[in-house]
């Protein structure tokens, strides 16, 4: 809904001229933050439209897909404290969820034997080494 609203804002703000009784605009700053939010969420709605896309989700797509989010979030550099905010609280849930992740024996193997994956370095060295 936001990225329509970004990629619409030309078209509304003269219509919300024209009525009185139109809500307020969002200022420049506004937009300028919402455009870092949508920059920030589009990893997360790429992972997530991957993971549901299916009836099932690849065990061997989760370590990669996980490890590839975490990158994309730390290399995001937001300009607003809100922005900043967003980014730490969903590093933090997903540090908390899948931290561990590559620990768990099942899903560390689906992923060392799945070929697309085989040149995927695992964060956890230690993980991989008992395998």
């Amino acid at each position: 809904m936001i990225s329509r609203f970004v990629e619409m804002v030309t078209l509304i703000s003269p219509l919300l001229l024209e009525d009185y009784t139109a809500p307020v605009m969002p200022t420049v700053i506004e937009m300028d933050t919402l455009k870092q939010l949508l920059d920030l969420l589009k990893p997360l709605e790429f992972v997530t439209k991957e993971s549901s896309g299916e009836n099932y989700i690849k065990i061997s797509n989760l370590i990669p897909m996980i490890s590839c989010f975490l990158k994309q979030l730390t290399q995001i550099k937001p300009h607003f404290e809100v922005i900043c905010e967003i980014k730490d609280l969903l590093h933090a849930e997903l540090t908390r969820r899948f931290g561990m992740i590559e620990q768990v024996k099942p899903i560390a193997i689906a992923t060392l034997l799945d070929p697309r994956f085989k040149n995927v370095d695992f964060s956890d060295p230690v993980a991989c080494s008992h395998l």
